[in-house]
C-alpha cells in the first residue's frame, strides 16, 4: 500500500532504474486495484505524455476527492506504479516493487508518434 506522494518518490526511481532500456513504452502511477483497460477516467484524470496514469487525486467538483486521492468519505486510496512494455520478454527487466511500492505491468505493444497528415480530398471534393 503506497499513498501518491510515496508513488511519486517511487516513480522517479524506477525510471532511473529502467533509463535507456529497449522495450519500456512508459512508467506512470495507477490507483491500486484499478486497470486503464477497465473503462474511462474521470475529469481530471492526468496521463504522463507515454500514456500511463499518473492521478494526483485532483478530480473536478462532482467528483471530489481528499487530498489523499480518496472519495470524499471514502477510505484512502492505495498507488502503485504501472510499467508499460512492448512485449512479455520485457517484463523480466522490471522489478516487482520500488522503494515499497507494487509495480504492475501491462503488455501494450510498440508505440509510436505518429505524423499529423493533411486530410484528404475525395474525388467528389476535388471536382
Amino acid at each position: 500500500m503506497a499513498t501518491i506522494d510515496e508513488a511519486r518518490e517511487a516513480k522517479a526511481a524506477l525510471r532511473e532504474v529502467l533509463a535507456g532500456r529497449r522495450g519500456i513504452a512508459g512508467v506512470g502511477i495507477a490507483p491500486e486495484g484499478v486497470d486503464e483497460a477497465d473503462g474511462p477516467h474521470e475529469a481530471g484524470d492526468a496521463h504522463d505524455s507515454n500514456g500511463t496514469h499518473d492521478s494526483d487525486g485532483a478530480h473536478d467538483a462532482d467528483g471530489a476527492h481528499d487530498a489523499d486521492g480518496a472519495r470524499d468519505g471514502a477510505s484512502r486510496v492505495d498507488y502503485v506504479l504501472q510499467v508499460n512494455v512492448e512485449t512479455e520478454t520485457v517484463t523480466t527487466d522490471v522489478p516487482p516493487e520500488m522503494h515499497g511500492v507494487a509495480v504492475r505491468i501491462r503488455v501494450v505493444g510498440h508505440i509510436d508518434v505518429q505524423e499529423a497528415q493533411e486530410p484528404q480530398q475525395s474525388q467528389d471534393e476535388a471536382r
